[in-house]
């Protein structure tokens, strides 16, 4: 399965960025309308107004978040650099691709077919007198 992966830097330190994806408070700043949490459970509401209880899977603290968002599994590594702040990578996983299949034929479709020549042709319509087709 292919992982999506990309990092954002902060010149807030570890525990800083830490707190902001792990506390109510930081996520509902940074992330959601609201993210409350209970029993490990989190609650996020989007602007947008979609909902998702999105499970803690694990928490490390200052080095890692993970959780079940949306129903796939959101992997945050947090790397502290020599200046004090703190590389964030997030990776989750890629949908799979859809493969794109041909539609079946029924028995009926030559019929059905069959039904369409059978109607008598349309008339074309006539252009008005004077009017110039180009």
């Amino acid at each position: 399965m292919e992982v999506a992966q990309w990092k954002a830097h902060f010149n807030s330190g570890p525990s800083e960025v830490y707190r902001a994806l792990s506390t109510p408070l930081g996520r509902s700043r940074y992330w959601a309308e609201s993210a409350g949490e209970h029993d490990g459970m989190i609650r996020f509401v989007l602007p947008d107004g979609r909902t998702d209880d999105s499970r803690i899977e694990r928490a490390v603290k200052d080095e890692l978040y993970q959780l079940r968002y949306f129903g796939r599994t959101v992997t945050f590594t947090l790397t502290p650099d020599e200046s004090g702040g703190t590389d964030l990578t997030p990776q989750l996983p890629r949908p799979r691709r859809r493969v794109r299949r041909r539609p079946r034929r029924s028995a009926a479709a030559p019929e059905s077919l069959r039904r369409l020549r059978r109607r008598p042709p349309q008339p074309r319509p006539v252009p008005h007198p004077g009017y110039a087709d180009t």
